[in-house]
This record gives structure tokens, sequence and C-alpha cells, in this order.
């Protein structure tokens, strides 16, 4: 699986609040849990460490961990003052609005992280025909290094239903004159047969279970969903769902066959124990009955014979 997203450069400095995917660990540092780890004569960068270990935060939010507080100018305007790493609380004087100095309580710091200028995140993105046009040439390029056994005559294929976000039809013939550089062809899903797409049967369903389990009390932010989808893929999806989805395909196409293309009896049959999945060939069917007399001409060839007996009876009698 490769995740395809546009990526932000942080064009000033910022800071924000979001320290963990993990939602209890991001409320508590959020409430200021991290103040309970701190003893009298620790440095700033002493607590900020016991933090990130105690927490088991990521390295780049490690690396951008601070601490700061408010304090005042002499005019009364706030200002925020950064703390160093080697900063000591004791012994450190803010000054508050009305223009008295005191000293720096616990209470005063806050935790953050700080986004420098030139850091690059993830940003993100709504899937429409722009979007689609510029991420094809690297899905291309992927799909190829992920089949690098097969030789580059042999084709791959792409299937994809109809969805909105993958733009316009216009945007569809651009991209797919793009993959064809690769030797890639899209198979597009049969529009409204929901039925007849693997991933709509079952697949995503199997997928959206494993990586709901995953995710569970981590917040809903793109980068985190996206690494949750990837321990997903590689733990914890069961194979035999994988199975079964191929097993009700053919029931789906035996019903649609049956149905003479429409969706009546899938929805009649929905939740019903259906297991017959065996594909007719109804052409070579009805080749066959072609090649064989009509009933009412097997009928009559079978009497034939047998009034032929019967009068050859009656003639020997007489």
């Amino acid at each position: 699986m490769k995740r395809v997203s546009k990526r932000k450069t942080i064009q000033k400095r910022s800071r924000n609040k979001r320290f963990s995917v993990d939602v209890l660990v991001n409320e508590a540092l959020q409430k200021g849990k991290w103040r309970d780890f701190y003893t009298e004569g620790s440095t700033i960068g002493e607590l900020l460490e016991i933090t990130v270990e105690t927490y088991d935060l990521e390295e780049f939010v490690a690396e951008r961990l601070e601490m700061s507080y408010i304090s005042h100018t002499g005019g009364g305007a706030s200002k925020r003052v950064l703390l160093k790493a080697a900063d000591l609380i004791e012994g450190t004087r803010r000054i508050e609005a009305d223009g008295a100095e005191v000293p720096l309580l616990l209470r005063n710091l806050e935790l953050h992280v700080g986004m420098q200028q030139g850091d690059v995140v993830d940003q993100d993105v709504t899937c429409d025909s722009q979007f689609m046009l510029d991420v094809i040439p690297s899905i291309g390029a992927a799909m190829r290094a992920k089949y690098r056994w097969l030789p580059a005559t042999d084709k791959l294929y792409l299937v994809m239903d109809n969805a909105g976000g993958h733009g316009t039809n216009d945007a569809k013939k651009e991209y797919t004159r793009i993959l064809g550089n690769y030797n890639i062809e899209i198979i597009w899903q049969v529009p409204r047969s929901p039925e007849t797409n693997m991933l709509d049967l079952g697949v995503w369903m199997s997928i959206q279970s494993a990586v709901m389990r995953t995710h569970r009390m981590k917040r809903c932010q793109h980068d985190a969903l996206a690494k949750s989808v990837m321990v997903a893929w590689e733990k914890y999806l069961n194979i035999r769902a994988f199975t079964h989805v191929h097993g009700r395909l053919r029931v789906a196409l035996v019903c649609i066959c049956e149905d003479a293309g429409g969706n009546t009896m899938i929805e009649a049959k929905r939740g019903k124990l259906y297991r017959d999945a065996t594909i007719i060939d109804l052409t070579r069917e009805e080749e066959e009955q072609a090649e064989q007399p009509a009933a009412a001409d097997v009928q009559i060839e079978a009497q034939i014979p047998r009034r032929l007996v019967q009068i050859d009876d009656s003639d020997d009698s007489i």
C-alpha cells in the first residue's frame, strides 16, 4: 500500500497542542498532567524528557516540544516567553499585567508543539480532478515497482469505481492516457452495480473493521488514520474474509445472470443463505439446445416406432 498525499511546508513559526494521535494521551497533556512529573530543581529539559518518555511521544513531536509562559512588557502588553532546556523554574520571574514582578510558578507554564519555518507536514486534500491528475503518475510508477517481476510488456489492470472524486470525464480521459504510458489499463466498474465490485461486496468492510479496532481512541487526523490503516493491513486483516468475498462475487454473478442482468434477485436473497454459485454458460447452453430437436419432435419420433411395431403385430396376426 502506498499513501499518496500533499505535503505542506510551514511558512512561519506557529504552535499547537497536537501531542499524540492517542486521544487519552493528547487529552492528558492538554490538561497539564505533565506537571505531575516535576520535582524541585528540575530543568525544563528534564521535565520535557520525562514527558516524552512517559507518553511515548513520536520523534517529530519530541523534537519540537516546548514550554513557555505569558509575561508582560512595561506598558502592559502581553508577550510569550519561550523557556530553554537549561532553565529552572525556581528563581525565574514574570511580569503581570499591572507591572508587578512575581515568581514563575509551575501552573504558569504551557506545553505545546512548536512548528518551525520549513517544517514539512501532511496536508489534508480533497480528491478531485486536479488531485487525480497530480497523483496518477506516481501511482503508475508505484504499481510498476510493486509488480517489478512482470515485464513492462505485460499489462496491469487498475479497477476503479465511478466515485465523483475521481474527476470529470475529461480528467479521466487524461489520466487514462497517462497510465497507458505505464502499460496500465483502467477497468471501470459498471455504473450503479456495486454487487459486481469485490471492494463493495465486503473487502472494504473487512478492512474498515480492522482499522476501527486499531484506530480506537485515536484522533481523527489524516496522518494518524493512515498509520492505523497500515498497522491493520500488516497485522490484523483476516484472509478468510477475502476468501468469503470472492465466493460472494460468484453468487452475485449467478443472481445477475438468472435475473437477466437485473438486481432483483440479489436484493431478494440479501442476508439469506444462498450458496449455489454455479455459473452457467448461457451462450453454450443455447447452442446445445439449438443443436437438439425440439421436445415435440422428439416425442413424435419416439412414438413412431411404437406405432409401427403395433401395426406389424396386427399384420402378423392377420
